[in-house]
């Protein structure tokens, strides 16, 4: 009863730490192409010049 115990406890926390540690890795910053200098809530602002 112990040793699962422990062996869950041992994968739950493996799991938080990646869970955690995860977004690290993930790349900083927004891709140019899907930048738009425009509000696209206010489509009408896009054609303004």
């Amino acid at each position: 009863m112990r040793e699962i115990q422990t062996r869950n406890a041992t994968i739950v926390g493996l799991l938080l730490l990646g869970a955690v540690t995860g977004p690290v890795w993930a790349e900083q910053g927004f891709d140019e192409k899907y930048q738009r200098d425009f509000n696209i809530f206010n489509p009408i602002n896009q054609y303004q010049s």
